[in-house]
């Protein structure tokens, strides 16, 4: 707002633009009166994203303000807001966007990894007498460094996936579970909570709010409500969704949720085909994200599952999907090094091949009508396949070298060009034109 009585001196901040603003000061005394005005003019980054974000007409995909179809090429940042500086967050977010990541998933308030306190000391919240941290009691400090790197990510056009009060694994104490479940956080609180994150973050339009994390159980559920009530109370309307367990999607617990539209599923690298065919499956129909699988640096990664859990979710339905890396998410004191990892290079050819193609049109391909044979089961050397709907592409991803039967009826026109797609490389090559009549065999290049 900029309106009513101000000092003469000092300053006044007006808060995030999402527009080109124009503000005029008068300013009178005993000489009479004067006005001037400035004009200040917000200009996204070119090729950036016109937020927010909305349904798409098939409901199954997002896009912006411009009709351009949105793919969430997601990293998970989960401690970008305490474990970085504001220049440190700046880095990250820069590399992210040069890289054509869309999206990154955040915790709002940190309970692990350097938290819940941030890098200026600052805590999200003030404690009781008892230690146990009071949400009734939010501290502006922290969600003003919060307030800046929200805005950083919205001038790069880039999507933030936050979690109000991320609730940790199985409830324990690496979330915030066991602090909301006390006497002191009531449902009253909490739905308070939500009504000042609505209020504070209703002017920034790169926001999807994200429930739960790692964690739903029946006891979860009143609280995580009233955290919506809060919310949607003050906010401006957007998409809402939640974070369980792994193998457990979003509308497996929330279906009956009235605020719940946007679907997120979690999984191993090698169920992830399945999981994604899964939900799209399901009657219940709304965008869905590959929200979390296995991490880079952690666990049995290795670069094809990386690559897999990527591109299955896509060709079976999904709006995108995300990737992690251990050094990244906790951003461990060498997070920069992780940066040019496997997987970030990854994430970047998976965006340019599918930014190049209607990838908003695939059809998930499950029944084996364009790939006839060499798909295999679902697991992890499964193929997956799409076709648009006009029959302009199709697109086969496979995991390992085998020949790939393609009923060539299903592209549209008389003649199909085929080319091969490298995922590790990024690089492209013309297999040739064939004609779009019957069935022919691809094998692909060894590596």
């Amino acid at each position: 707002a900029w309106s009513g009585t101000r000092a003469t001196s000092g300053s006044l901040s007006v808060g995030p633009l999402s527009a080109s603003s124009t503000y005029i000061l008068t300013c009178s005394g005993a000489g009479g009166s004067i006005a001037r005005s400035a004009t200040v003019n917000v200009s996204p980054l070119p090729g950036t994203t016109a937020f927010p974000l909305r349904l798409s007409a098939d409901k199954r995909h997002v896009e912006d303000q411009a009709g351009q179809p949105f793919l969430m090429v997601g990293d998970a940042g989960w401690a970008l807001f305490t474990a970085l500086t504001k220049a440190e967050a700046e880095t990250y977010l820069e590399d992210r966007r040069q890289r054509g990541f869309t999206a990154i998933i955040v915790m709002t308030v940190g309970h692990l990894v350097n938290a819940p306190r941030n890098r200026e000391g600052n805590l999200p919240f003030a404690q009781s007498g008892t230690g146990v941290y009071d949400f009734s009691q939010p501290n502006d400090a922290y969600f003003a460094h919060v307030d800046y790197v929200v805005d950083i990510a919205r001038r790069k056009g880039l999507l933030l996936v936050m979690t109000p009060a991320y609730l940790g694994f199985e409830g324990g104490e690496e979330g915030w579970w066991p602090e909301i479940n006390t006497a002191l956080n009531t449902e009253a609180v909490m739905e308070s909570y939500g009504r000042y994150l609505g209020t504070r973050y209703r002017a920034y339009d790169n926001i999807v709010w994200m429930m739960g994390g790692d964690y739903f159980a029946a006891e979860t559920l009143p609280k995580t409500r009233a955290i919506v009530r809060g919310i949607q109370a003050t906010d401006q309307a957007r998409f809402i969704t939640a974070h369980n367990a792994r193998e457990q999607s979003g509308l497996a617990f929330y279906s009956a949720e009235p605020w719940f539209n946007f679907n997120t599923t979690y999984s191993k690298c090698q169920f992830a085909a399945q999981r994604s065919i899964e939900d799209y499956q399901r009657p219940q129909v709304m965008p869905s994200v590959f929200i979390e699988g296995r991490y880079e640096n952690e666990g049995d990664w290795t670069p094809v599952c990386l690559r897999s859990q990527a591109y299955w979710p896509v060709l079976s339905g999904s709006t995108g999907s995300f990737m992690g890396n251990g050094q990244i998410w906790r951003f461990n004191s060498d997070w920069s090094s992780g940066l040019d990892s496997v997987g970030s290079r990854g994430m970047g050819h998976f965006a340019k091949l599918f930014k190049s193609r209607p990838w908003q049109r695939l059809t998930p391909d499950i029944a084996g009508a364009f790939l006839t044979a060499g798909r295999g089961v679902l697991g992890a050397d499964y193929a997956a396949s799409a076709v648009t709907s006009d029959g302009a592409t199709g697109i086969v991803y496979t995991p390992s070298q085998r020949a790939l039967s393609i009923d060539m009826s299903k592209i549209a026109g008389g003649t199909a060009r085929a080319w091969w797609f490298d995922p590790a490389t990024g690089t492209a090559s013309l297999i040739g034109d064939f004609p779009a009549t019957g069935t022919r065999n691809f094998t692909p290049p060894t590596a």
